[in-house]
Order: structure tokens, then C-alpha cells, then sequence
């Protein structure tokens, strides 16, 4: 279960919490998209996975950014 279930208060809006916090609470949500491309949260987490191992095989490094200036 989600860690942030017993306290929302610790919640960070990280793009991989966005991203992968609903397929844990409710994978067969739909997302709609400018009301006609439908994907339910798991359709999508698989998808964005898909891009990621896409980027990586070409090269595309993971990397950390430090304070708002990206250094």
C-alpha cells in the first residue's frame, strides 16, 4: 500500500509520485484527454514506462537536479 495513505501530509509532488500513486489506488481509472483519448491510470503507467526504456536504449541518462538553477 501507498505510504501516503496514513499520512497525505508527507505527499511530494514529484513527477514519479504523479505518475505512479494512482495505478497503485485505482489502475482502471480513466484519464481523458481533451475529451476523446481515453487511458485508464494502468494503460498509461505502462505506457510512460515504455517511453523510459525507449530513452534509455538511446542513450538518455537518469539525472538528479539540484535547487532551481539545475546545477
Amino acid at each position: 500500500m501507498n505510504q501516503y495513505v496514513n499520512d497525505p501530509s508527507n505527499y511530494q509532488l514529484l513527477i514519479k509520485n504523479l505518475l505512479f500513486s494512482p495505478v497503485a489506488f485505482d489502475p482502471d481509472q480513466e484519464i481523458i484527454y481533451a475529451n476523446y483519448r481515453r487511458h485508464s491510470y494502468q494503460t498509461f503507467h505502462d505506457r510512460v514506462r515504455q517511453l523510459a526504456n525507449a530513452l534509455t536504449h538511446m542513450g538518455v541518462k537518469k539525472r538528479r537536479y539540484r535547487g532551481s538553477n539545475g546545477l
